[in-house]
């Protein structure tokens, strides 16, 4: 049983080693050799020999790296110069191979008269038993030819590789090609381990010395903590989160229907401190919670200085359509504008925590902020007065309507008085009574109208030049 659980050891050890490209130079030899590194077994080196495939790499990198440094040598860094070059390599290389092509027509017109003038006459009995005499063996030949390139093929297919048994103090020396440094040969057992990265654990959420007791209604609801999911029901308690704002959510499946409860908390420090949520009717939800609070929020538009924000947070968007890729921008004087991308998933909650990070270096940014709402406040405020102006303009022109038709009556009191009876009498009386009183009406009708033209006038001309 020991025995065998050493082999699953030495199993494992190996199935994380490798072989590392190694140089080295041994006692009785004055040249230095590259090979392979394995392993170092009980004072044994195991090197092996590089495969066919692995010296046309070696060699092709070598000569990629002296093409490179003799371009540099002698057109200089320049990556122009370099491309220029192989431009005029290719040149060449494509003149070569055409000559090389023209040679090869003109053999081969020179060579077919002679082979049509080699070919037996058809009565000559004898030529022609040599002639198939000869393409039998051109036939037997070519077949050997096909099972050595066949045997040469599956030797290439299965390379056999050589290993090379050093006693470790036959070496002079043995060095790591890729590192440059030497091979520990005082050593006995060694072996070059794969390069293990390690990933970073994300905490679910910032440790501190705070605890959260979580009560929800019903109970054995799953807890989340910013749509984080913990491996946890309620009743139970965060321990060890950082002081701040969290948003905590819980869900259970009633009636294979998922029902969702959701609420912002902040979280004292040193302290218990107790949240109790309840589960709602599944509807789709957007819920957005910043640090700090009151924080603008625009959704899927750009803030600027001609709209207004559509909420400020904290809030719960409920009138709102699932959809992907929802883009939702935050901003507040003496914070760096941010913005998000995030989903609205359909009968879920969809909470959304967003930290702006406070402006610290460049102070200029929240005077640009404060002018930035200066600039924004005077053209609403222009735009308000633009509306506001049509009231005062109808109510001018209608009012002007009355005034006209009073003294219109008046003027008819008028010419009926001053056509009728030459003597003063009761109807005469009466007439002008009523053109006094028409007149005077249809003058305080038009004054009226008058003034609230100007009025109409002036807001309109104030708010043209504060909304634009």
């Amino acid at each position: 049983m020991n025995r065998f659980c050493l082999w699953l050891i030495l199993l494992s050890v190996c199935s994380f080693a490798r072989e590392v490209p190694v140089r080295y130079l041994t006692m009785d030899d004055s040249l230095e050799r590259e090979a392979i590194f394995v392993k170092l077994v009980k004072d044994t080196v195991y090197l092996r020999e590089y495969t066919p495939e692995e010296m046309a790499a070696k060699q092709a990198k070598a000569l990629a790296e002296a093409e490179e440094q003799a371009i540099i040598e002698k057109y200089g860094i320049s990556e122009n110069n370099a491309d220029s070059l192989g431009s005029s390599n290719q040149v060449e290389e494509t003149s070569v191979e055409d000559a090389s092509v023209e040679e090869a027509s003109v053999q081969e017109e020179s060579v077919s008269p002679n082979a049509e003038s080699s070919e037996p006459a058809p009565d000559d009995f004898e030529a022609a038993i040599l002639a198939a005499d000869s393409s039998k063996a051109a036939g037997e030949d070519s077949l050997k030819m096909d099972s050595l390139q066949k045997d040469s093929v599956v030797a290439k297919e299965e390379p056999k590789v050589l290993f090379i048994r050093l006693f470790k103090y036959d070496f002079k020396r043995l060095i790591n090609v890729e590192t440059g440094e030497m091979v520990d040969l005082t050593l006995s057992d060694f072996e070059y381990e794969e390069e293990e990265y390690e990933e970073e654990e994300i905490p679910l959420y910032p440790e501190g010395k705070a605890n959260l007791l979580v009560k929800t209604i019903p109970e054995a609801c799953s807890l989340f903590v910013n749509g984080v999911p913990l491996d946890m029901l309620s009743p139970d308690t965060i321990k060890s989160i950082k002081p701040g704002k969290y948003n905590i959510s819980i869900k259970k499946r009633l009636k294979d229907v998922d029902w969702w409860g959701n609420k912002a908390v902040k979280i004292n420090a040193d302290s218990l401190n107790v949240v109790e949520i309840s589960v709602e009717r599944p509807s789709t939800l957007l819920t957005i919670n910043t640090v700090p609070e009151a924080v603008e929020v625009y959704l899927d538009v750009s803030p600027n200085e001609n709209i207004m924000p559509h909420y400020v947070s904290d809030v719960v968007v409920d009138n709102i359509k699932p959809r992907t890729q929802m883009m939702i921008y935050f901003r507040k004087v003496g914070y760096l504008d941010t913005a998000i991308v995030t989903d609205v998933l359909p009968f879920m909650p969809n909470t959304v925590l967003v930290e702006l990070d406070p402006v610290t270096m460049n102070l200029g940014i929240i005077d640009m902020q404060k002018e930035y709402n200066t600039e924004r406040t005077k053209r609403f405020i222009g735009r308000g007065l633009l509306w506001s102006s049509i009231a005062p303009f109808v109510s001018a022109g209608v009012l002007w309507f009355l005034a006209e038709q009073d003294w219109k009556v008046a003027k008819d009191k008028k010419d009926a008085y001053e056509s009728g009876s030459a003597f003063y009498n009761e109807d005469t009386r009466k007439l002008i009574e009523d053109n006094k009183k028409y007149n005077d009406r249809g003058d305080v009708k038009g004054l009226t109208a008058l003034g609230l033209g100007i009025l109409a006038t002036g807001l309109l001309s104030v708010g043209f030049v504060l909304a634009f």
